[in-house]
């Protein structure tokens, strides 16, 4: 339960955007994430910056949606534990004509819609270690859009 606790606590600092208590999931603080191999930087492709995007009105950081998860206890004190993940990017909301979105027409009916785009599929590779009594992780490698 203590394994799961540590994961949970992680995934809930995720979804609510703490840093702090995704951080208090490791056991050192994890170093900023490089994107992976083949993966193109929004900016990069001509879309804006990650700074850019945090900007625009009603923008919400990536969500992540948590598959199927194994832990493996490889002693006492130390575990493995592998995880797929699919991560949701919630996109900034926009106002449209309800006439443009197949409704009955009306100048003044404007209406506000949000979109969200599917990420690459993912998984972490998490060693976690036992403590004093507590677990936590001790290295997480994540791995996307891998072959």
């Amino acid at each position: 339960m203590a394994v799961y606790d540590v994961l949970q606590r992680y995934r809930l600092g995720l979804a609510k955007h703490d840093k702090t208590m995704q951080d208090s999931a490791y056991w050192e603080p994890p170093k900023p994430m490089t994107p992976p191999p083949g993966m193109v930087p929004l900016s990069g492709a001509g879309g804006p910056s990650w700074d850019e995007l945090r900007k625009m009105p009603g923008f919400v950081d990536t969500w992540e949606l948590p598959l199927d998860s194994y832990i493996h206890f490889e002693s006492a004190t130390r575990a493995t534990h592998y995880e797929y993940f699919v991560p949701l990017y919630p996109q900034p909301e926009k106002k449209a004509k309800a006439g443009k979105q197949g409704k009955p027409p009306n100048a003044n009916d404007y209406w506000s819609y949000r979109t969200s785009v599917v990420g690459w599929p993912g998984h972490y590779e998490d060693t976690l270690e036992k403590r004093n009594g507590e677990w936590r992780i001790l290295e997480r490698k994540i791995m996307m859009n891998q072959k």
